[in-house]
């Protein structure tokens, strides 16, 4: 198995999302928030591994506007 990351659980209400295609967060790309689809593992008390679909140095966006229209977003990172 390759490496994995862990997000600390405070952030994984707004950050990591569901729907019909998968688990997905938003990360910064060219300074805008840009959907990115991650695989997730072992869920803990204190985080949540993810396994697939972060880089080192991503930034996650954990609350704000994910739509472009402003600039106010709230970000974890690097990751």
């Amino acid at each position: 198995m390759g490496k994995s990351k862990r997000i600390p659980s405070r952030y994984l209400l707004t950050a990591i999302r569901t729907d019909k295609q998968g688990e997905y967060v938003y990360i910064i790309r060219d300074g805008k928030p840009v959907r990115q689809s991650v695989t997730t593992g072992i869920t803990g008390d204190n985080s949540i591994q993810i396994l697939k679909g972060l880089s080192e140095g991503d930034e996650i966006v954990v609350s704000g506007d994910v739509g472009g229209t402003t600039k106010s977003n709230n970000r974890m990172g690097p990751f």
